[in-house]
C-alpha cells in the first residue's frame, strides 16, 4: 500500500501558544490551559490545535514513505521471517553483521532503509584495510634488505 501524497491534506503547524511573545518558549506544541486563553477558546487567527479530523488514515499509518512498514533489524535470523517490509539495520549492529545482513536482504529482495550509514562504514573499512597493507608492504620491503645484508656480513666474517 504505498502512500497517495495528492490526495492528503497539507497540515497546519501546530505551535504553541504565545510562544512568539516570550523568547524562552519554543515552539513545539502545548495544549493551551489558561482561563483566557484564546487558542483554547478556538477564536479566529490564534493558531489551530490537534484535532481528531487531521489523522492520517489507519491503512496508511506507521508506513514508510515507500508503503512498506519498516522492520529494525539485528541479526540475520529477524530476516527470515520478513516479507514486504523495508529493513532498517538497527545502530548496535556493528560492520561484519552489517555486510553479512545487507547481503541477505539483497538475496531476499527486501529494501534496506539506511544504506548510506552502511556505505559510509564500508569505504571506511575499505580505507583502514589499504592503510594497513601499506603498512605490512613497507614494514616488510624494510625488513628483507636488512636481513640479506646481514646474512651476507655474517658469511664474509666466518671465512
Amino acid at each position: 500500500m504505498k502512500k497517495d501524497y495528492s490526495k492528503t491534506k497539507k497540515l497546519p503547524k501546530f505551535k504553541r501558544n504565545n510562544y512568539e511573545s516570550m523568547v524562552r518558549l519554543r515552539t513545539g506544541w502545548r495544549k493551551p490551559r489558561g482561563i483566557d486563553s484564546k487558542q483554547r477558546i478556538f477564536k479566529g487567527g490564534s493558531g489551530a490545535s490537534p484535532r481528531i479530523g487531521y489523522g492520517t488514515k489507519a491503512e496508511e499509518r506507521n508506513l514508510h514513505p515507500s508503503g512498506l512498514k519498516e522492520l529494525i533489524v539485528n541479526t540475520v535470523e529477524e530476516l527470515k521471517n520478513a516479507k514486504n517490509v523495508a529493513v532498517r539495520i538497527a545502530k548496535t549492529v556493528g560492520n561484519k553483521k552489517k555486510l553479512t545482513i545487507v547481503a541477505e536482504a539483497k538475496k531476499l529482495g527486501l529494501k534496506v532503509l539506511n544504506p548510506k550509514t552502511f556505505k559510509k562504514e564500508k569505504k571506511e573499512v575499505k580505507k583502514e584495510e589499504k592503510k594497513t597493507e601499506a603498512k605490512e608492504e613497507k614494514k616488510e620491503a624494510k625488513k628483507e634488505p636488512v636481513k640479506e645484508v646481514k646474512k651476507e656480513e655474517k658469511k664474509t666474517e666466518k671465512k
